[in-house]
């Protein structure tokens, strides 16, 4: 008991170390002589934004639970009613089942007459069982005639090639993507459950507060928000129509020196003699990072491809697609990047105002100034920090 007092003292005291440099960090950084102005300045500007998403984001919250509230009230309503769903009604439930449980729900033919279901057609053994104890839970059914033909591999029959397996009904907690109103639900206890923890100095309520927010805002499982690579990647993309010629657009973005002029974060890109290009990118809170970066691939007037090398802090790669479009060019720009920690450092830069996803359409519209008129696109807060 004495030992697990001392880790509890000793974890509370250094979360009370970390909390006070970084208030001081934070106070260095705005309260700088020179650029602390500036930088307050941003943090409002930030901080309106956040409050903004915040007020659209509640939209969908809402939407989501009057949503709920009225699918309970009516089975609610239904349970204590003694009528039956008609044929159509019941068909659609049931079919609805199909696509919970089997892999190949157009395999299966479901005839209704009253409250009676027919079930005929290919099913595989694995999926036989779960199938039948679903359909007679499905509200209105009382009786479920198997005609299946039950096969213990897919082997030759044509219907059962392909699919994708499936798991059944999932708790919505257990699913990799929640709802508006779950997420906030999580999000808001998570947001108690560390403020609790840091008040009364218990760690493992903080950290498990900091998952269940983390979680919620991510919208992804844990293990794939702690993956440094595969799932952990961001991937976006923008499509954009430019008024210029379609060498004139190629040769702009072959440069990659032009990149900083209509790209807000991008501060350097040096092209040396090898073929490879240094890039130094304001990340957050204004933090350079830097990486290698080789080009993979060449079309001229089609394509341009680059990824970073090798060991390089942030795995990324990225391609623009260009295609002569009504007189025009179309301009289609697709990047992959796995920040440093996986989604939990896209989350941290969402957190700190640098959110790539949402910046990277603001960039191809600058970038479209840039190549249909040529002037500079440098927004001021380009400047190092």
């Amino acid at each position: 008991m004495l030992t697990a007092d001392i880790e509890d003292t000793f974890m509370a005291r250094a979360l009370s170390a970390i909390a006070v440099a970084a208030l001081g960090a934070a106070c260095m950084y705005l309260l700088d002589p020179q650029r602390g102005r500036r930088r307050r300045a941003l943090v409002r500007d930030r901080v309106t934004s956040a409050r903004t998403r915040l007020t659209r984001g509640m939209g969908p919250v809402a939407r989501d639970s009057a949503n709920r509230l009225q699918g309970w009230s009516a089975r609610a309503t239904s349970s204590f009613s003694r009528g039956t769903a008609g044929d159509d009604v019941l068909m659609a439930r049931v079919r609805s089942t199909l696509g919970r449980y089997v892999a190949h729900p157009g395999a299966i033919g479901v005839t209704v007459s009253g409250s009676r279901v027919v079930l005929s057609g290919d099913i595989l053994q694995r999926e036989h069982e779960a199938l039948l104890r679903a359909v007679r839970g499905v509200s209105g059914v009382t009786e479920v005639d198997d005609r299946l033909h039950v096969h213990p591999s897919a082997g030759r029959v044509s219907a059962l090639q392909g699919g994708r397996p499936r798991h059944g009904r999932r708790p919505e907690l257990l699913q990799d993507n929640w709802a508006p109103a779950t997420r906030a639900l999580v999000g808001a206890a998570g947001i108690v459950a560390a403020a609790y923890g840091l008040a009364r100095s218990r760690p493992l309520a903080t950290v498990a507060g900091s998952l269940m927010l983390v979680r919620s805002t991510a919208n992804r499982p844990l293990r794939d928000i702690a993956a440094a690579r595969g799932p952990g990647a961001i991937r976006m993309q923008k499509t954009m129509l430019v008024d210029a010629p379609i060498d004139h657009v190629y040769e702009v973005l072959c440069n990659y020196d032009n990149f900083p002029r209509f790209m807000r974060n991008v501060r350097r890109v040096a092209v040396r003699a090898d073929g490879t290009s240094h890039w130094t990118v304001a990340g957050p809170a204004g933090i350079s990072v830097e990486w290698d970066a080789l080009t993979t691939r060449r079309e001229e007037n089609r394509l341009i491809a680059w990824a970073t090398v090798e060991g390089s802090s942030v795995n990324h790669e990225g391609a623009i697609r260009i295609a002569p479009y009504d007189g025009k060019t179309q301009v289609h720009v697709t990047m992959t990047y796995t920040p440093i920690a996986g989604a939990v450092g896209h989350l941290a830069a969402i957190l700190l105002g640098a959110n790539p996803k949402s910046e990277l359409g603001a960039d191809m519209l600058r970038m479209k100034a840039f190549l249909e008129s040529g002037a500079l696109a440098r927004n001021p807060s380009m400047q190092p920090m």
